[in-house]
């Protein structure tokens, strides 16, 4: 006997939406900044990115909630001066020109499509690559912080965050690394491998040392809307490799903390994908309630029912907030890559199959929502639920087929003030298709699922 339900009456914790990552860095250097965006050797024009930032963020399109950026300050010249801690930062310092225009120009165009989506564009700023000269390698791609320059460090991060919230970029949380577990990149030296989003190595002592200073920085900086996040680690590292830990040992490291980040949270294990809730994250959020949790480095070369499925895996099995879909530029190649966005010769605009799956679930989790409870007994078949929780977003509710059978559905919808639902399908040879509006019938919605599909139902009042 089939049974499912969506109670959008008992919710699980808030949600923050999906995002994507733009590896346009904010290079803050003297030189002026090559154009990056770039589709194979063809420059993407103004209204082309128009039409782009339309499809990713607009009401129309994806509507994602947040963008992550790199800021690299390799080129950073030299200061004249160490900071004390207690210093104020005076950035007549600090050389911040020219602006990264581009960068400024995509997250300008990111909020202006996505007003009228009943939500605000977050900004995630990741530190990647400091100047040599604050290395005890003294090069660029050092491996190691020289502490002589810690709190010149921390103060240049400071300076950065003002400068781009003074050009209007909604900046909400800072990273202060991107993979800076890895310490088998660089040699018995400390000399760096080439790798194009390098960090220092920071090992969990120094990040629990660096967060407490950052924090007192960015507050005497009047800054302490900013949040920090815990560095960006892989998979389980953060638990295992004893991130969690050094957070856990010190409770004004997990005070000063409002974000714990992580670039996946999948390990493959004898060929199956498992999407973790290590113990580490678990005893952080217990001790401190409402610390968040974003997947912020998950791309995908393309987009089913199954990714979707395994996305749903990171919202309900990993007690996150926030799953990025994609990357906006691939620094293995060096070329702007929009994910499922393409420009052709000719600077026409293709979509692929990949982006209508993606929309079927990103429209339908929007931020300031809340993950609702859920329950399927058909194999292959799983839901993924968000309520309204008093956003401008109705409450809303995703059905994902993986298998290649057909179902005559029942779903039982509990708690939802929404007595009728849009519903939208896309499948192997549907692409967002709108099949109209059905209503609640004795508590229930009757469905004909069919093969490989994901289907949206989207609430009216």
């Amino acid at each position: 006997m089939i049974r499912a339900y969506v109670d959008f009456s008992k919710t699980l914790r808030e949600w923050d939406g999906f995002g994507i990552s733009f590896f346009n860095s904010f290079c803050i250097k003297p030189d002026p900044v090559p154009s990056l965006f770039k589709s194979g050797n063809n420059l993407i024009d103004e209204n082309s990115l128009k039409k782009i930032t339309g499809l990713i963020f607009g009401p129309d399109g994806l509507k994602i909630n947040i963008i992550k950026t790199f800021i690299s300050l390799s080129k950073q010249n030299q200061f004249s001066f160490h900071y004390k801690e207690n210093d104020l930062v005076n950035k007549s310092d600090i050389s911040f020109s020219p602006f990264d225009q581009e960068t400024s120009t995509f997250c300008e165009m990111a909020c202006k499509a996505s007003t009228g989506c009943g939500a605000t564009i977050q900004l995630l700023c990741t530190f990647t690559n400091p100047p040599g000269w604050m290395t005890r390698q003294k090069i660029t791609g050092g491996r190691d912080l020289d502490p002589s320059h810690r709190i010149d460090y921390a103060h240049i991060m400071t300076a950065c965050i003002k400068h781009l919230l003074n050009n209007n970029l909604p900046v909400k949380y800072l990273s202060i690394h991107h993979h800076g577990e890895d310490w088998y990149k660089w040699d018995e030296n400390g000399q760096y491998s080439n790798d194009l989003l390098y960090s220092l190595y920071w090992p969990p002592e120094q990040v629990a040392d660096f967060i407490k200073l950052l924090r007192r920085v960015l507050d005497k900086n009047d800054l302490s809307n900013i949040s920090l996040t815990s560095g960006e680690t892989c998979c389980l590292r953060f638990s295992d490799w004893g991130y969690a830990n050094a957070i856990i040992e010190d409770p004004s490291v997990l005070e000063s903390l409002g974000l714990i980040s992580s670039c996946t949270s999948i390990v493959e294990f004898d060929n199956r994908t498992i999407a973790v809730q290590s113990y580490g994250i678990d005893e952080l959020q217990n001790k401190q309630p409402g610390l968040r949790l974003w997947i912020t480095n998950d791309s995908y070369s393309s987009v089913d029912s199954q990714v979707l499925s395994q996305i749903r895996h990171f919202i309900y099995n990993s007690s996150t907030n926030a799953v990025f879909i994609g990357n906006l530029f691939n620094p293995a190649t060096g070329l702007q890559e929009f994910p499922f966005i393409f420009t052709n010769v000719n600077d026409t605009l293709s979509v692929s199959d990949s982006y209508y799956y993606l929309k079927i679930l990103c429209r339908a989790g929007q931020s300031g929502m809340m993950i609702c409870s859920v329950a399927c007994n058909l194999p292959g078949v799983s839901l993924i639920a968000f309520s309204s929780n008093n956003t401008k977003n109705h409450d809303s509710f995703v059905v994902l087929n993986v298998y290649a059978n057909e179902y005559l559905f029942p779903i039982e919808i509990r708690g939802s003030a929404n007595e009728s639902f849009n519903v939208f399908r896309t499948s192997s040879f549907e692409k967002f298709l709108n099949l109209g509006i059905v209503k609640v019938k004795e508590g229930k919605i009757n469905y004909k699922i069919t093969p490989f599909s994901a289907t949206a139902f989207y609430g009216v009042i």
